[in-house]
């Protein structure tokens, strides 16, 4: 195989870096209020549902994704979730995405996955794009 190319280009990836400074505008987590520790990126939506490198898709929290409240948060449990969602619902950037990427499913996502309700019913753009 020697002398023919790689059918598949090497991926592009965006400067890890300048994502996690975006990402993490707060210097404490966003569940448990700590800023002594090093914070990671969770991301709100997963899969199709988010674009994984979007900002707005993630919130700073402590630990890992299987320790402190990243850990609890993949681990579900309903105090940490809450805790999230809570400082998702109070972001309207946060809101704007997540309505721009789940339109009418935005609410029940958020009511079922973190346990909270956004304040603001998802309306769609009367010029007939996406909703808002």
């Amino acid at each position: 195989m020697a002398g023919k190319p790689d059918p598949k280009p090497p991926r592009r990836r965006k400067d890890a870096a300048a994502r996690k400074r975006a990402a993490l505008a707060s210097d404490e987590c966003c569940a448990c209020g700590r800023s002594d520790i090093e914070l990671n990126q969770h991301h709100i939506l997963y899969g199709a549902d988010g674009r994984h490198d979007d900002p707005r898709n993630l919130v700073p929290v402590c630990g890992s994704g299987t320790t402190g409240c990243h850990g609890l948060a993949h681990a579900a449990d309903p105090a940490t979730l809450r805790k999230i969602g809570e400082a998702v619902a109070s972001d309207p950037a946060r809101i704007a995405y997540l309505k721009e990427r789940l339109g009418d499913r935005a609410l029940d996502y958020m009511r079922r996955r973190y346990g909270v309700a956004l304040t603001e019913e998802v309306r769609p753009d009367p010029k007939g794009g996406k909703p808002k």
